[in-house]
């Protein structure tokens, strides 16, 4: 069995040189906002190594702070700062109790690891963790769903969910034979990839293989034959920062690691069209707003467009200026009625509150929500409802049913046998 092993150094071990043995190195960008002094030439190293095959990964990792964008921020910038991201080179958290808050961190530590994500172009699988099971267990109690991590435990393998290698030594004598160090560094940290070549170890960790798509260029490329030209250059990072976007001619395309996973662990970016569904959206707060991120794709129906977010569905009527959305119960029900193709046509207003109630009108009736009753369809469709096209007041309804009485008894043909 392969058990491939590397060192995991900071500026308390002097730089890396050549005589450095293993396939893999991992080395400290930062402690929160303290940059490593030793990260320029370390990673200058690890880079040239890996172009020329000295080595096959590279870890480049920062102890994690509560400042998380202080802290993710700083990582960036010492890696863009000396040569940039090379693509065999995988980020990790280092999550450790001491000089951090009691309690669970895993808030601002799953911060910390989706804004490294969206750096690595949305692959999840460059950015692992590193941790003892006690911390583990404490600090990081929710975890992004295939986590692989390092697991610390000296004398012993603590075998954590999504372990792919273990750190069995500080360099003080607990690797049971294993080396406690490696040149030029003397005793320090040491870790073992049990049962994994280094090539294995990259694809674990989503690198070696074909580079993973950036989601938001993949979603401008299937959305080729309508988007249009690229307006930002780049991607501009979401004020949540999670979530980034680009903006398109004909479209904003959206990511973000809240939106739905497919089966091989994927978050898809979308487009939302400028066609009124996006007006929609930027009026009711952008992903901050209670519609949150998009869920799925845009979809062309017959009469309009519809496209799913994570707080409900938005529809656009063709010749609407705008789009109204559903969610809820009234959402459900509205859904389970046939949505847009059915009797109820397209929504013509948001839901609004209405007594003790709430209600949303439809071009052919209205949904009405109580605690009591639950959903029932109400019709005609009262208004106006917030957003809803106004109505005529009862007194011209009045006129007009007179005019067209009298109308009709001007133009009816005679019975037979009057």
């Amino acid at each position: 069995m392969t058990d491939t092993l590397f060192a995991d150094v900071s500026y308390y071990q002097p730089p890396v040189d050549d005589t450095y043995p293993y396939p893999i190195l991992s080395i400290r960008a930062n402690d929160g906002t303290f940059r490593d002094p030793n990260f320029p030439r370390n990673y200058s190293w690890v880079r040239r190594s890996l172009d020329s095959g000295r080595l096959t990964v590279g870890i480049v990792y920062c102890y994690v702070r509560p400042n998380w964008q202080e802290t993710a921020a700083t990582l960036r910038d010492q890696v863009d700062r000396n040569g940039g991201l090379h693509p065999r080179v995988v980020l990790m958290l280092d999550v450790e109790s001491g000089g951090n808050p009691a309690g669970d961190a895993s808030d601002w530590i799953n911060r910390t690891y989706w804004d490294l994500v969206a750096y690595c172009g949305g692959n999840a699988r460059r950015v692992i963790g590193y941790a003892n099971a006690a911390d583990f267990a404490s600090m990081w109690r929710t975890r992004p769903p295939g986590l692989r991590v390092i697991g610390a435990g000296y004398g012993s393998n603590p075998d954590l969910p999504g372990q792919i290698a273990h750190q069995y030594t500080d360099g003080q004598g607990w690797g049971g034979g294993l080396p406690e160090g490696a040149p030029p560094f003397g005793n320090c940290d040491m870790n073992s990839a049990d049962g994994l070549s280094a090539e294995q170890f990259a694809a674990a960790c989503g690198i070696g293989g074909p580079p993973a798509p950036n989601e938001i260029d993949e979603a401008a490329r299937i959305a080729a034959a309508w988007i249009g030209r690229r307006i930002t250059p780049g991607e501009i990072v979401c004020p949540d920062g999670l979530g980034r976007f680009a903006e398109f001619e004909h479209a904003h395309v959206y990511w973000s690691p809240t939106m739905p996973r497919t089966p091989d662990g994927r978050v898809h970016a979308q487009p939302i069209p400028h066609d009124g569904l996006f007006e929609a959206w930027a009026a009711l707060g952008f992903e901050r707003g209670p519609l949150g991120y998009p869920a799925g794709p845009h979809t062309v129906v017959d009469g309009g467009g519809v496209q799913p977010f994570l707080g409900g569905v938005l529809f656009r009527q063709n010749g609407s200026r705008s789009g109204h959305w559903t969610h809820g119960a009234i959402g459900a029900r509205y859904a389970l009625l046939g949505a847009q193709a059915g009797d109820l046509g397209w929504p013509v207003s948001d839901e609004y509150a209405d007594g003790d109630g709430r209600r949303q009108d439809f071009e052919h009736g209205s949904l009405r929500w109580t605690a009591g009753s639950g959903v029932t369809p109400v019709a005609p469709a009262p208004g106006p409802g917030p957003g809803a096209p106004p109505r005529p007041s009862p007194g011209l309804w009045d006129r007009l049913r007179q005019a067209l009485r009298r109308l009709l008894t001007r133009t009816r043909p005679p019975r037979a046998g009057a």
